[in-house]
C-alpha cells in the first residue's frame, strides 16, 4: 500500500530522474542534436564552466531552425532560450506543476542550493511519480471519469 501523494509537500528532488544533456555555449547546434539523439532526450542545458545555467535548447528550437532553413553548424548560444524558467531541488512538486502548466513547459531545469544545474524535471517524470504513488486511482479511471449517461441503457 502506497502513502497518499501530497504534491504540496513532495519535493522536486524526489521526482527528478536522470541527468540532462549539458553543453557549452560554443557547442554547435548539430553537435547538441547528436548528443540529444544519443542520450534520447528532447533538450540540452547550456551551462558555463561553473555549471551555471545560461539557457536551454529543445527539440522545438531545432524544428524552428530546420523549418526556416537555418544553419546547424553555428553556436547553440544563438538558438537557445536564454534565462529559462527553473525550479529548485527543494521546491514543492505543486510549484513545479503550476509552473509547467502556466508556461506550457514540458521540461524545467532543476538547480541546487548553489544555483548550479542539478538535473531536469520532465512531465513524464511527474506522471510516473504520480502513478507510482496512487496507482489505484490512476489505473481504475474510466476513459471519461465524470461521464453520466443521458439515456437509460438496457431494455
Amino acid at each position: 500500500m502506497s502513502a497518499p501523494l501530497q504534491i504540496e509537500s513532495e519535493l522536486v528532488k524526489h521526482v527528478r530522474a536522470g541527468q540532462p544533456i549539458v553543453v557549452t555555449p560554443d557547442t554547435t547546434i548539430r553537435t547538441a542534436l547528436d548528443k540529444m539523439k544519443e542520450g534520447r532526450q528532447g533538450s540540452a542545458l547550456v551551462t558555463d564552466t561553473e555549471n551555471r545555467l545560461l539557457g536551454i535548447f529543445t527539440e522545438r528550437d531545432a524544428l524552428k531552425i530546420l523549418a526556416a532553413g537555418g544553419e546547424m553548424n553555428v553556436a547553440i548560444e544563438s538558438a537557445m532560450t536564454k534565462q529559462p524558467k527553473t525550479v529548485q531541488d527543494n521546491d514543492s512538486l505543486a510549484q513545479a506543476i503550476k509552473l509547467m502548466a502556466s508556461g506550457g513547459y514540458r521540461r524545467l531545469p532543476v538547480l541546487d542550493d548553489t544555483g548550479a544545474v542539478a538535473g531536469i524535471l520532465k512531465v513524464s517524470h511527474v506522471l510516473r511519480y504520480v502513478v507510482e504513488h496512487v496507482p489505484g486511482i490512476v489505473y481504475n479511471l474510466p476513459p471519461t471519469p465524470h461521464h453520466t449517461t443521458q439515456n437509460r441503457e438496457g431494455a
